[in-house]
């Protein structure tokens, strides 16, 4: 491993330096000597921490960064050819130990290939480096997806570069909880005095409860005249008896960028991922040896020792193949939290996985689908992960009269598909105390749970005088 290095080019104008734990002092040493003794004109220092999962201290930038002093800019290495991820949290802990200090992507394999939702949600990165090498479509950069990047308003080429107007001002949101925010006007950059209009909208279930940042509000709508940049995040709680999903976009409903990592494929393998009509769609050229070969990662879920999670999701392949599940540590051993493997057939099927935390709590835990060791395509939704035993007994493939039927409960529905079976069938929903809450006699579909009161449910399924119960919970 490169420790310490010099980088890129010495021409009188630039000084360009990845950084690496050991060498704080022999940074500074070097900073001070090359400064005092003029051997480079105009000096540019960029700290680089390569890529920062966020947790592992070995590798949090924060331990090892010099002081302000000693910086210009701050940057990482994002290679999602090699797992790494444009997340969110890396934009946002350089800026924080920065302090504002302008930010990069120092270097980079595939560059973004959801580049508008990229910028949007993470738009103070000042410039990316595509390494020598990954410039082909074999790496994932493809013609039309350099043109989509550099046509981008928002990116200054070369013959358009001209002074900066210091005159822009920025305003940046984020959210905490279940929520999203409207601009109006709606831009990337405002000219300074104008005056901004933000508005939060609660999902079901939520409530707006204020604003923190640079700005203290509970104001909605909120008026913001723009002096300087804002950074403002719009807080979201949820009302009681609302059940906490703790995956974000699960139903990737939003862009590719917002919770989800790009498709990683390791060790020779090749994939791509995209949203497609609302579900996330993993085309797979070459699997690779192993299942890791090909991943699709969600990082920062906060995990507490002794509570029990549910997982569960929908999913389908383009063939019979296995789906190999994992929740664990982002970084460090990669400790195991939960894991499972999933018989994935070509009918949409739902999954689910019950695990209780038994590790140290994890701010910041990995879930984990690994769908290399197969080209065969997988498709992934409503992927979701609530706290506590919300489903009863795991949702699995069932048989009834020798033909498979796909049979399960999550906090969404019940779901469930008789399509190959013969014989009566009938599926009915009773309340603990034996009343009939729903029926249905099609062998196909699903039945929405999230207006029933709270309490105690049986579903049975009887199909060719075959009898089927899941009992389930809701809170």
């Amino acid at each position: 491993t490169v420790l310490f290095r010099p980088y890129h080019e010495m021409n009188g104008d630039w000084f360009w330096w990845s950084y690496q734990p050991r060498f704080k002092d022999l940074w500074i040493y070097t900073w001070k000597y090359m400064t005092q003794t003029k051997k480079c004109n105009n000096l540019l220092w960029v700290f680089s921490a390569n890529y920062w999962s966020g947790k592992a201290e070995k590798a949090d930038p924060r331990y090892y960064y010099p002081g302000h002093e000693y910086v210009d800019m701050l940057g990482c290495d994002v290679y999602t050819n090699y797992g790494h991820s444009y997340s969110r949290a890396c934009h946002d802990s350089l800026r924080a130990i920065g302090n504002g200090k302008p930010i990069a992507i120092t270097e980079n394999g595939t560059m973004p290939t959801d580049f508008i939702a990229w910028r949007t949600e993470q738009p103070y990165w000042v410039y990316w480096c595509t390494w020598w090498g990954f410039e082909g479509p074999d790496k994932g950069n493809t013609d039309d997806l350099y043109k989509k990047i550099y046509g981008h308003e928002s990116v200054i080429t070369q013959d358009e570069i001209s002074s900066v107007d210091v005159n822009l001002k920025i305003v940046r949101i984020v959210t905490e909880g279940a929520g999203a925010v409207t601009k109006s006007p709606d831009a990337l950059a405002y000219a300074k005095g104008t005056e901004v209009t933000l508005t939060a909208t609660p999902e079901k279930g939520w409530k707006f409860i204020g604003w923190t940042g640079s700005m203290v509000s509970t104001d909605n709508p909120l008026k913001v005249t723009l002096a300087d940049d804002h950074e403002l995040t719009a807080n979201f709680e949820p009302l009681p008896g609302t059940i906490v999903n703790l995956i974000n976009n699960g139903d990737f409903s939003k862009s590719a960028t917002t919770g989800w990592n790009q498709l990683a494929a390791y060790e020779g393998a090749a994939a791509s991922g995209s949203i497609v009509d609302g579900e996330y769609v993993a085309a797979i050229a070459n699997g690779g040896a192993e299942e890791w070969h090909v991943q699709l990662t969600y990082n920062g879920i906060r995990l507490e020792q002794g509570k029990k999670y549910t997982l569960s999701f929908t999913g389908r392949a383009s063939a019979n193949r296995s789906v190999f599940v994992k929740l664990g540590e982002n970084g460090g051993e990669y400790t195991a939290y939960a894991t499972d493997t999933f018989d994935v057939t070509k009918t949409d099927g739902q999954y689910t996985l019950t695990f209780s935390m038994k590790e140290s709590p994890d701010p910041a835990a990995r879930l984990e689908f690994n769908i290399g060791k197969n080209t065969a395509t997988v498709y992934l939704d409503d992927v979701e992960l609530y706290e506590g035993d919300k489903t009863g007994a795991r949702g699995k493939t069932v048989s009834f009269n020798n033909a498979p039927a796909a049979f399960s409960v999550t906090p969404k529905g019940i779901f469930f598909s008789f399509a190959k079976t013969g014989g009566p069938f009938g599926l009915s929903v009773y309340s603990v105390s034996g009343r009939k809450v729903m029926s249905a006699d099609k062998r196909i579909g699903s039945i929405d749970v999230t207006q029933f009161p709270a309490g105690y449910y049986v579903v049975t399924a009887r199909c060719g005088g075959l009898l089927f119960t899941r009992t389930f919970l809701i809170h």
